[in-house]
This record gives structure tokens, C-alpha cells and sequence, in this order.
């Protein structure tokens, strides 16, 4: 290696290094304003928080997140947005927080949005069965692919927050069995679907 390739290949890394801790130490703007205007009650829900577990409460440390159990017509739903600005580790693929908690996942099918496509899961724990929703949303575009949110929140990342605002996990499951019908609940719990 000549010498002119040895500065280069310093010259790289010390760059690297200085970026690598810019993006580190510099602060992006969270979603927490998004969640913090999240209704807990209206015409058509009412809502109430639901206080972490010992074991939530150390694993989401320091992320923004909002769990509550909210009455939808005459059913209840849990809802949990997860904002991972200060931990995108915490916001993992929805799969494995369901299997993680005992659930199989008998069926999945795309579910339309206003902005985009959710994720319909028909889920199972021996004889229980239920539904799940879940989707991403950055407050423009709703989708539902893992690898999509990776992206988003490593470009965001890279451009110190100039590619748009963060996308936030969201999770909708009905605490009761029994079908869903998805647009009515959707209907009347739209700040779901604006935030």
C-alpha cells in the first residue's frame, strides 16, 4: 500500500469517527409532542393509562411511549405507540414481540389505511384466540414493514433528522375474543389514524 493510499485510508477514518460521533451526541427531535397530543378521551373512546411492568418499565428506559386501554363502542381495546427517537432498539419487528409473549400467529393480511397499509394478525395462545393491528406511521405515510422502518429511522439518522419525522409503532388488540370489525373501530378512534 503506497503512501498516498495510507493517508487516504486515515483521512476515511478519522472522518468516519467524527461523523460517527456527531450522529451519535446530536439530539433529533422526537415524537413525543405527537404522543403527548394523543387523546385519551372523546366522543367516540374513552381511554386510561396503563402503568408499565417492572420489566417494560426497565426495557423502554428513557423511550417515549404511550400504553393505555381505551373503550371503543362497547369493546376494549389495548394500544400501545412506541416512539423509539432515543432508542430504535426498543422498536422491534411486532412478530417477535407477539411470539415473545406466548402468542402464534395463525394468519396475517394486509389491512388498508388512509395513508398507507397496516397489518392484520389473526394470533392464538392455545385455545384463546385473538386480533392484532399493527402499523408504522412518520405522521405522512402508515406501513407495515419492519425493514421500511429501519430504513426511514437510519436515514433520518444520516440526514440528523432532515428526511422527515419519526415513525412510531402502533399496536391495537382487543382485550375480549370475538371478531373485529377494524373500520368501525377505526372510525371512531381516528386520531389513530392521524398521528
Amino acid at each position: 500500500m503506497n503512501s498516498l493510499s495510507k493517508s487516504l485510508l486515515w483521512i476515511f477514518l478519522v472522518a468516519a469517527l467524527i461523523v460517527g460521533a456527531i450522529w451519535q451526541f446530536y439530539p433529533l427531535p422526537t415524537a413525543q409532542n405527537r404522543l403527548q397530543r394523543f387523546p385519551l378521551i372523546s366522543k367516540t373512546f374513552t381511554g386510561q393509562d396503563v402503568d408499565l411492568t417492572e420489566s417494560e418499565a426497565k426495557f423502554f428506559k428513557d423511550v417515549d411511549l404511550l400504553k393505555r386501554v381505551y373503550k371503543i363502542g362497547d369493546r376494549y381495546f389495548f394500544v400501545i405507540l412506541i416512539d423509539g427517537s432515543k432508542n430504535r432498539h426498543t422498536v422491534h419487528d411486532p412478530y417477535y414481540c407477539f411470539r415473545g409473549s406466548g402468542w402464534n400467529i395463525d394468519s396475517e393480511k394486509p389491512f388498508p389505511l388512509p395513508r398507507g397499509t397496516a397489518k392484520l394478525l389473526e394470533i392464538s395462545k392455545g385455545a384463546e384466540k385473538r386480533q392484532a393491528l399493527f402499523w408504522f406511521s412518520n405522521g405522512q405515510e402508515q406501513y407495515s414493514s419492519p425493514l421500511k422502518y429501519w430504513w426511514q429511522t437510519t436515514l433520518r439518522r444520516t440526514t440528523l433528522g432532515a428526511s422527515g419525522d419519526e415513525p412510531l409503532l402502533i399496536i391495537i388488540q382487543p382485550l375480549e375474543a370475538g371478531p373485529v370489525n377494524w373500520d368501525d373501530v377505526l372510525n371512531n378512534f381516528k386520531p389513530l389514524l392521524e398521528i
